[in-house]
């Protein structure tokens, strides 16, 4: 296909050659936008980032706006699409990556690292060109109407998940939008619980290295966390609704139906245990042109489409959009499905070097602490022949698949103790010893 987009200047590789070229190209194109009026300003929005202190592909953003006593959620996500062409060397590469890979001591971005910092990372105080949303809802958390159109913000702030916990609980006067955008996307929240959705929230821990050493990071459920949560499985919910109105043809996200998981949950006091259940009787999601029912997330249709910056397949979503905002030539159908057959490859090489990187640091955590007794909790069999078994880690919050020396006929949420044994030469599992 040959993208027409009238928006499309002539961007190659050799323009971002260095990153002062590349802000001076991206801060002239934006200005081009906003004289042909493509651009809606949002500059005076208070506009807030979440995300983890170290993140530096910040793709989305979220205001509060109070028109004639309404209160208007806005939702912004950073568009690298507008300034990449298709098929460039940028482009091209970004489809062969997939994803950005994050590894225990480093990631390697989808996109370059220095276009992201410079250009597309929605920092405080940068002029930063968007896909944004503005969305309304009832008392009950009902989407009463929706605008989606080309954005121009300036965050205000770039907080971490503690900072917004804190605007959030303690809501000051001057600083009270966080908290009443918490408050709304509440209501969105329940009524998807409302819908059928299930929740999977649990603490979980992550293997980094800062400053060349090995820490454990848990994370806990908190109400920012579920404030970005929501805003962007929101977003993802009004551009399925858009496309599938307009008919325009994107990688859609669904999952069938099944039975009733309210019965799976009873007779166990961890979360982690609890939601295993739920989890190994929900059927895998499914990416598609075709928009269907997401059971877990109790939604008629869903895209993601809120991380252009580390996911090839958002980045093809706002092209679909955006150029049906121009009123400019898009992927076909067809187009779509042969894109999202290639991606496959890639997306699976890229989850095998995440998935190597995991064993080896799990095993240098392991090798570290080998004398210790860990207690764990089981899950289910994985592999009775191969005697692989996937295990609750209290203290680490992780799952495990682990080999065991022995089998028993255990029950889900069975409490075990274990000590490290290794990882076998001819084998990718975590080798355990059960203590008797």
């Amino acid at each position: 296909m040959e993208y027409e987009s009238k928006l499309n200047i002539e961007l190659t590789s050799q323009i971002f050659s260095t990153s002062l070229e590349s802000k001076d190209a991206y801060n002239k194109r934006c200005n081009q936008l906003l004289l042909n009026k493509k651009l809606l300003d949002l500059t005076h929005l208070k506009t807030y980032t979440i995300d983890d202190h170290e993140t530096f592909e910040i793709d989305d953003a979220i205001s509060l706006d109070i028109k004639d006593g309404r209160r208007i959620v806005w939702i912004h996500i950073s568009d690298p699409s507008t300034f990449i062409p298709i098929n460039s060397q940028i482009d091209l590469e970004a489809r062969k990556k997939s994803t950005s890979i994050y590894l225990s001591t480093t990631t390697q971005p989808m996109l370059p690292r220095d276009l992201v910092e410079n250009n597309f990372s929605l920092k405080a105080g940068k002029k930063t060109a968007t896909l944004s949303i503005s969305i309304e809802l009832d008392n009950e958390g009902n989407i009463l109407n929706y605008n989606i159109q080309r954005g121009f913000i300036s965050p205000r702030y770039n907080l971490t998940y503690d900072e917004a916990n804190e605007l959030i609980d303690y809501a000051p006067p001057e600083e009270n939008d966080l908290s009443e955008l918490s408050n709304l996307l509440n209501k969105r929240r329940e009524w998807r619980k409302v819908n059928g959705a299930i929740f999977l929230e649990q603490p979980y821990g992550r293997l980094k290295v800062i400053e060349g050493k090995q820490i454990i990071q848990i994370t806990e459920p908190s109400m920012s966390r579920k404030l970005v949560s929501e805003s962007m499985i929101l977003f993802g919910t009004i551009v399925a609704k858009y496309a599938k109105k307009m008919s325009i043809p994107i990688p859609f996200r669904s999952q069938h139906r099944t039975r009733n998981t309210n019965s799976l949950i009873r007779g166990s006091h961890h979360l982690a245990i609890l939601n295993s259940s739920i989890k190994q009787n929900l059927p895998k999601a499914t990416t598609s042109t075709k928009a269907g029912y997401h059971f877990s997330l109790g939604l008629d249709c869903y895209s993601q489409a809120t991380s252009p910056l580390r996911r090839y397949t958002d980045l093809l979503v706002h092209r679909q959009v955006l150029g049906t905002l121009d009123k400019m030539s898009i992927y076909s159908e067809e187009e779509i499905s042969d894109i999202l057959t290639s991606l496959m490859i890639s997306h699976k090489q890229s989850i095998d070097i995440m998935r190597e990187d995991l064993l080896s640091s799990q095993r240098n955590w392991f090798l570290k602490n080998k004398e210790k007794i860990w207690q764990t909790f089981f899950l289910r069999r994985l592999s009775k022949t191969q005697g692989v078994t996937l295990l609750y880690f209290k203290e680490l919050e992780m799952d495990l698949a682990c080999h065991l020396n022995s089998l028993g006929e255990w029950n889900i949420g069975d409490k075990l103790e274990i000590i490290f044994n290794d990882i076998p030469d001819s084998s990718k599992i975590l080798s355990f010893k059960l203590v008797k």
